[in-house]
């Protein structure tokens, strides 16, 4: 998705979740913690003729972090977030794990169905929420509920998952509202 927050179909945590969960499985990363996010999107090529994984010119991505086509037929992270991802800088392999979620979510979708959410957003619920929705797939996959355990602080999951201090304690507070 490119350009901001658009509404797509509804889908629950507990889905994205699941689906999150699956693409790890299906590329036998479910005994890992530490998800290779780059070698996995270089590795989606092969896997999924025509799809086209795309490092671009910063310059060309006009301020974009990445981009992922509503038809699934590629992703593209601009050539500093590539980059710093693949040196497993947490903002950036949050952002590459971001794409994926597009990918997976919202692939396959016209993308003429797709409405901008307006500055108003408080009037759509995140579930019906693009970015929202890719937020949640990257937490889940960068940072599985399996390998987290009771007691577990920031600092625990940053290292274990190479992630933000801040998706770390999203992540940890998510779970803490669902009393796991």
């Amino acid at each position: 998705m490119s350009g901001g927050d658009f509404i797509v179909p509804a889908r629950s945590w507990a889905s994205i979740a699941a689906q999150a969960k699956l693409v790890r499985q299906g590329f036998g990363l479910s005994d890992t913690p530490f998800l290779p996010i780059i070698p996995l999107l270089e590795a989606l090529p092969d896997i999924m003729p025509p799809f086209q994984f795309r490092v671009d010119d910063d310059a060309n991505m006009v301020g974009v972090l990445g981009v992922t086509a509503p038809d699934g037929s590629y992703i593209a992270l601009s050539e500093s977030v590539y980059r710093r991802a693949c040196e497993n800088s947490p903002r950036d392999r949050f952002t590459a794990a971001h794409e994926l979620g597009h990918l997976f979510l919202h692939r396959g979708t016209n993308g003429a169905v797709f409405q901008r959410v307006s500055d108003s957003r408080a009037s759509v619920p995140v579930y019906k929420r693009s970015e929202p929705q890719a937020n949640l797939f990257a937490a889940v996959i960068l940072m599985p509920q399996k390998f987290i355990q009771l007691g577990d602080d920031p600092a625990d999951l940053m290292e274990t998952f190479g992630v933000s201090y801040e998706a770390a304690t999203n992540r940890l507070e998510t779970l803490a509202k669902k009393g796991i």
